[in-house]
């Protein structure tokens, strides 16, 4: 279950402006919630059976690499099985070439190889981007898009995304823009495209309030036999600026330590910061050595 404190309002909000068929625009800083409030909407609509594809768009670095991971994540979104992706990938997208991935730490995964040229990808993309409003045609299941940090689809230039999808816009595909960009969203999401794919709600996330943050990590501290003082709720809400985003993972280490002596001090709040830290820069080494060197 996701962590989704003071936000269970935005939440029904959310989900009420998609009962009405229309798409909507979230915004709001880095460590405001955002991720964790679209993950409780998503996990709303998947209990609804709703189809939602979310598609975090840091992944796409040039046409190429939208390309290819925006039609992965639609192929494992909209397929039941291994087969069935072969078989949806050969009806609606027939210039790509999936292949399916072993290994023992993430399982099965799909690989997409795509046949063209530089030319060639105004093309497809517009075929992988239409793809959502022929599903919905021809099986009647509605489809959610998230795209997860849109602004950065200003970095892909001379890429008609965003026309594109309003070109295939349809009743039964709804969108969820999200973005830490205020500014270059609405830049993006002009009020004709907006009017296009029925984008009338915006919501923008403002701070939690002090003392809903309080009440929650008291109730956390409480609810695992951990005894701590106002001074060390306090102070833990001052060292993150009271972003929650950040406040969740600091607090599952204190907790994770507190357990074994049944209370947490303001020392411990510094000595998990440092660990936070570090374990975030040698993420953020991975992550980088792994990729190519046209991605650096």
């Amino acid at each position: 279950m996701i962590h989704n404190v003071g936000r269970e309002s935005d939440v029904q909000l959310v989900l009420s402006v998609l009962a009405k068929g229309e798409s909507l625009a979230i915004e709001g800083p880095p460590y405001r919630g955002k991720t964790h409030l679209v993950h409780r909407v998503r996990e709303e609509l998947e209990l609804q059976r709703r189809i939602v594809i979310n598609f975090p768009c840091e992944m796409a670095f040039d046409g190429r690499s939208f390309l290819e991971q925006y039609c992965k994540v639609l192929l494992k979104s909209v397929s039941n099985n291994v087969k069935s992706i072969f078989e949806e990938s050969q009806k609606y997208l027939p210039n790509i070439r999936p292949k399916i991935n072993m290994n023992a730490v993430h399982g099965a995964d799909i690989r997409i190889d795509y046949q063209l040229n530089d030319h060639d990808i105004n093309q497809y993309l517009a075929e992988a981007l239409a793809l959502p409003k022929r599903l919905y045609e021809e099986k009647k299941q509605p489809l959610i898009i998230i795209f997860d940090e849109v602004h950065l689809l200003m970095d892909l230039k001379d890429l008609p995304i965003l026309e594109m999808i309003g070109r295939s816009a349809s009743e039964g595909v709804q969108y969820i823009f999200v973005s830490s960009r205020s500014d270059l969203m609405k830049l993006m999401l002009t009020d004709k495209f907006r009017e296009t794919v029925r984008c009338r709600s915006r919501l923008s996330l403002g701070k939690l309030a002090v003392n809903v943050i309080y009440f929650y990590i008291e109730s956390q501290f409480k609810d695992n036999n951990i005894k701590v003082s106002a001074s060390v709720v306090d102070r833990l809400i001052q060292v993150t600026d009271g972003d929650i985003a950040f406040i969740l993972p600091i607090l599952q280490r204190l907790i994770q330590k507190g357990k074994l002596f049944k209370r947490i001090s303001i020392l411990d709040i510094g000595n998990v910061l440092r660990e936070h830290l570090i374990y975030l820069d040698d993420w953020c080494r991975l992550l980088f050595d792994s990729l190519s060197t046209h991605q650096k």
